[in-house]
């Protein structure tokens, strides 16, 4: 009989290929397999980054080089989105290519092509812009050196050189992030006053010191002793050198030199950032990990490397390790696994109980088997051992005995009637074949569709899929191909409790043997006693039947009303909608943003009082360390990280493992209260870092346009009526006001007698004021800049503009006699989208008040009222509402196909196309079930409910299909014309299907319950899946045993009532209907 039969004449095959399936997944598993958090995506995104050292005003920035090459963008194909950011000196182009693209590279190098044409028209002072594939950088761990104010870093500088030099030979490391290490530099401060006096301008200092440091080969020598080289040297090796070096030579026959006019000393370039951990200054190394690697090892040769080099420190420095990805990897995989462990155990106590315990065995040896599979399937797809793909295995942990019971079931059943244990294999197997076959096809039909999920989200969540398709896969080869094989060896005689009496009263046990009998015999007992009680079931189950099927017309009606009543609940909003609803965070960031003024140490100094704020607010049992950057700020919405010195951005590490820390979302409001306390804030939020993958925030609303004056007067409108929104926190927009600006404003005329023109006026200020590079010496290992700037000490004078000499070919010339200045406010940063200025104005939200779905709905109403107020720009919902929006258009996708492929599934098996339709009503039902339960529990609608309906669809179904066969296979060879056959053909099969559909059940959900109901850390995010499956099979059970039934029976009517136009008599009495031989 097909592959059962074959199964049970090559044993040894069998066992030969079940050996090598599981030898392969484990050693796969164990050494190949790599460990990471989440899967590797690729973000179908590409980034264009600038620099241009000499061009600083944001606004020129955007003119010079970000314009120009989005013009040349705006030709390549496939570019769904460009966005940039325009800083000072710094450029940066972040563009989205069509998702549907699968091949980045094609696409990457017409990018390329189109910024080389661009090239021609950037600034000469422009670096090369650098055009990659963007990767979200994903931290590996963070060290941190700290040391006390005032103290010296010079003096650790060679150790904290090498330590960033041996961290980035790292295996798996793509680059090492530092911060609060600045660069070496030798400055040269000049005295503008008594460069005045000499006649001399910043160029002129700025030449002398390139035409020094100089080391030319001038050629080579052939002499009689050999070939000789010639080389010219004036390099510079120490900054005293510098102060000797002639500038110029007077008239008078005197040597102007560095001396006369400045000062050289040895420093480090200006800050632009500053990083403090625990109160401290501090120097971080932040690890980002290439694509596909095992972060586990990597991390733990980071940690060697940093420990070996860390105890050359002095003990006034402290070390910390923070951000620690292995901490969470390693717990929550820990976590995963136990409650995989623990779901296993339930599982298999579930099948001894049910099932004879050889049997039970054999059963649920098909879980280590399919596991086995599907770490195959892992490592051959070059996927990870993550979270996610855990997640999908205990998903799968419960559904991939469904089919073994079945078969083994039905074996066991043939075998309990006088069949031969061979068989009793073979047929048994044969019988359930095709129905088993369909509806673990249902189960993978239903998830493949989810394998294909669009953008970020969609191939974040894609592995858990694969892995739950695989491990079905597998488990249908263990159901016919390894289990027949194994119960036509494993089946014995079962010996009931009275027997194992009789059976000791002959022979008593002694020693061991005692203690197996008694074993024994209380597993025998507790095994009848769940016979029993499921026997009572069953015919309590048959009395029920009866009487529904006496009343099939008023049960439909009854389920279709609660589907109807769900519907209007949903419709009317009573089940809110969060993309994803959890309260978990590894970090809660805190941004701040200081009047446009501040300066890095008055930045530095709120931020440390802040820090101390945060440290006091906080128990002991939440916080595990303050990470600070001062000077900039990351904003995941756009990827950008923004620079400037009124910036600070606070990392504050939660204890997520520790039983007595509270919930995030409290304290993520603590720390929202304290940012609010510090009246120097202008704008500050506190926002945790939610599990899952990157979304947008939960209200943003975009506003472009080509009037930068109109766009700011619109979003400063929406901005005030978001803040009239119930239930909105953290309200703000991405457009603060810039620092004061003195604008110098030449006069050409003037200009031109002086012989002078923009550039040499701009590289004079640029050389006063910013400082120019004069040249590079090379100190050891290092690469030192020297720069000619003014001193520090004038800096601070806005008159010392004025004042300014600038050197043209007629002599010298006061800079307020051919410009003017004009003090106004400038732009910190220009954001632009597919080529226009926009800004954004966004919020977080307070979902004890409300929810994302909710706060766009009601701003909904009134954003065309300022669209028509400003018919000039384009204004949108983004963040998480467009998330939201692209999510469920993907899964309405991906649910309508899973639904088609069910049915033509269903109607292959069947032969039917209506018997699939009866089938397939436990999917809506199924549905409502899992709104009740999220009802019940008080829980929000997301993203992975929604994925667990999709999924609860190819598995609500299995049960039906073997339930219709079984009636269709009882109806086969006898007079279908009769209403007595057709009604005990369905309680015949009902009274079969009872025990197997209720342990199938029960094995999903006890599979499912730990991760549904007591999942803790980042799995929480995974948990409304579990829940959604556990719901809604729950109650898809009931319409299995009840309403497919009395469906079945009305489609009989409507046959048989077109055929003989009459409704069929009740039968008489169906109670006690014996079960089908």
């Amino acid at each position: 009989m097909g592959l059962s039969s074959w199964s049970v004449k090559n044993r040894v095959a069998v066992n030969i290929f079940t050996l090598v399936v599981i030898f392969a997944g484990y050693y796969a598993a164990s050494t190949q397999l790599q460990r990471d958090l989440f899967p590797d995506v690729s973000t179908n995104f590409i980034q264009v980054t600038t620099l241009d050292p000499e061009t600083g005003a944001p606004e020129d920035i955007e003119r010079t080089i970000t314009v120009p090459i989005e013009e040349e963008l705006g030709n390549v194909n496939y570019l769904d989105e460009i966005r940039s950011i325009s800083q000072d000196n710094f450029s940066n182009i972040f563009i989205e290519v069509d998702p549907a693209i699968e091949d980045i590279q094609p696409v990457l190098n017409d990018v390329r092509q189109a910024v080389d044409k661009a090239k021609a028209d950037l600034p000469a002072s422009a670096e090369p812009p650098i055009v990659e594939e963007f990767d979200i950088p994903f931290p590996l761990v963070t060290f941190t050196v700290s040391y006390p104010p005032g103290f010296d870093v010079r003096k650790i500088r060679p150790v904290l050189d090498e330590i960033e030099r041996r961290l980035k030979l790292v295996p798996g490391v793509s680059k090492v992030l530092v911060d609060g290490l600045e660069r070496r530099e030798v400055w040269v401060e000049v005295d503008p006053y008594r460069l005045r006096l000499a006649g001399l301008s910043f160029r002129d200092v700025t030449d002398a010191v390139a035409a020094k440091n100089i080391n030319v080969v001038g050629g080579r020598l052939d002499a009689a002793g050999g070939q000789r080289i010639v080389r010219l040297l004036g390099e510079i090796t120490e900054a005293s050198q510098l102060e000797d070096l002639p500038v110029v030579k007077r008239p008078d026959g005197r040597t102007v030199k560095i001396r006369d006019i400045g000062t050289v000393k040895e420093t480090t370039e200006k800050a632009q950032t500053y990083g403090r951990t625990n109160l401290r200054p501090a120097v971080t190394y932040t690890l980002v990990k290439k694509k596909g690697t095992d972060v586990i090892e990597s991390v733990r040769e980071a940690r060697r490397v940093f420990a070996a080099e860390a105890a050359l420190l002095p003990p006034e420095i402290e070390t910390q390790v923070v951000g620690d990805t292995t901490k969470y990897i390693n717990t929550r995989i820990e976590t995963v696994m136990r409650n995989g462990i623990q779901s296993l155990i339930l599982v298999t106590v579930l099948l001894l109980l049910f099932l004879d315990w050889r049997l039970a065995l054999l059963v649920a040896f098909g879980i280590p088997f399919s596991f086995a599979g599907t770490f195959i399937v892992l490592y051959l797809g070059g996927y990870t051992i993550n979270m996610l793909s855990l997640f999908g295995m205990i998903m799968a942990l419960g559904m991939v005995v469904d089919d073994a019971i079945v078969t083994g079931e039905n074996v066991f059943r043939l075998y309990s009637e006088g069949e031969s244990a061979v068989n009793a294999a073979v047929r048994g197997a044969h019988e359930v074949m095709w129905p088993v076959f369909g509806s673990v096809s249902t189960t993978v039909a239903a998830f493949l569709p989810l394998i294909w999920g669009e953008g970020i989200i969609g191939k974040f969540l894609a592995v858990v899929p694969v892995v739950v398709i695989s491990t079905l896969v597998f488990s249908l080869a263990q159901a016919f191909l390894v289990l027949p094989s194994h119960l036509s060896d494993g089946l014995r005689p079962l010996r009931s409790a009275a027997a194992r009496r009789a059976a000791a009263a002959k022979n008593p046990p002694r020693g061991w043997r005692r203690l197996r009998y008694e074993l024994g015999l209380s597993y025998e007992e507790l095994r009848e006693a769940v016979d029993r009680m499921v026997s009572r079931g069953v015919d309590v189950y048959t009395h029920l039947l009866n009487l529904a099927l006496r009343v099939r017309y008023a049960v439909v009606g009854t389920f279709l009303a609660a589907l109807v009543f769900v519907g209007a609940l949903v419709a009317a909003g009573v089940v809110p909608f969060r993309l994803f609803a959890t309260d978990f965070a590894d970090t809660i960031n805190i941004k701040l943003e200081l009047p446009a003024d501040y300066t890095l140490d008055q930045t530095a100094d709120v931020a440390a009082r802040v820090e101390r704020a945060v440290v006091d607010a906080l128990p002991a049992t939440d916080l595990v360390a303050v990470t600070t950057r001062i000077g900039a700020m990351f904003d995941p919405t756009d990827q950008f990280l923004e620079y400037g010195s009124n910036l600070a951005m606070l990392i504050v590490d939660v204890d997520e493992q520790s039983p007595e820390a509270r919930k995030p979302s409290v304290i993520e409001r603590d720390l929202r209260n304290v940012v609010n306390s510090f009246p120097e804030v202008v704008t500050g939020t506190a926002k945790k870092e939610e599990g899952g993958p990157p979304v947008g925030r939960a209200v943003n609303i975009e506003l472009r346009g080509a009037d930068f004056d109109e766009l700011k007067s619109a979003a400063a409108e929406v901005q005030k009526r978001l803040g009239s929104v119930a239930g909105l926190v953290n309200v703000g927009s991405d457009l603060p006001k810039g620092k004061t600006e003195f604008r110098v404003r030449l006069d050409e005329d003037r200009a031109a007698r002086a012989g002078l023109d923009a550039t040499q006026v701009g590289r004079d200020l640029l050389g006063a004021f910013r400082g120019l590079e004069a040249s590079r010496l090379r100190w050891g290992n290092d690469e030192v800049v020297v720069r000619v700037k003014m001193d520090e000490r004038y800096s601070q004078d806005p008159g010392i503009v004025r004042n300014l000499m600038i050197k043209g070919p007629q002599g010298m010339v006061d800079l307020d006699t051919i410009a003017t200045l004009e003090r106004v406010s400038g732009i910190p940063r220009v954001k632009r989208l597919d080529q226009e200025r926009v800004i954004t104005v966004s919020s977080d939200i307070d979902p004890r008040v409300t929810t994302s779905g909710r706060a766009n709905e009601e701003i909904k109403t009134w954003l065309p009222e300022v669209l028509s107020a400003h018919p000039a720009l384009q204004i949108g919902l983004t963040g998480e509402n467009e998330d939201t929006e692209e999510s469920l258009e993907a899964m309405q996708f991906a649910g309508l196909v899973a639904i088609f492929l069910i049915y033509a599934l269903i109607a292959t098996i069947t032969n039917s196309f209506l018997q699939p339709f009866v089938i397939m009503t436990v999917v809506p039902f199924g549905l409502v079930g899992v709104v009740l339960g999220l009802l019940f529990m008080g829980e929000p609608m997301g993203l992975m409910s929604v994925m667990g309906a999709i999924a609860l669809a190819g598995i609500v179904v299995n049960n039906s299909i073997v339930f219709v066969d079984f009636i269709n296979n009882y109806r086969r060879g006898r007079d279908v014309a009769q209403p007595r056959v057709r009604w005990h053909s369905i309680i015949a099969s009902g009274r079969t299907r009872f025990r197997p559909i209720l342990l199938t059940t029960a094995t999903t959900v006890v599979g499912l319950f730990n991760l549904a109901f007591f999942s803790k850390g980042q799995e929480q995010f995974l948990a409304p899946m579990a829940q959604a499956i556990v719901w809604g099979l729950s109650f898809a059970t009931l319409i299995t045993l009840v309403l497919i039934p009395c469906l079945f029976a009305i489609l009989d009517d409507f046959h048989h009532a077109l055929a003989r136009r009459k409704k069929p008599a009740p039968p008489a009495d169906l109670e006690g209907f014996p079960s089908p031989a």
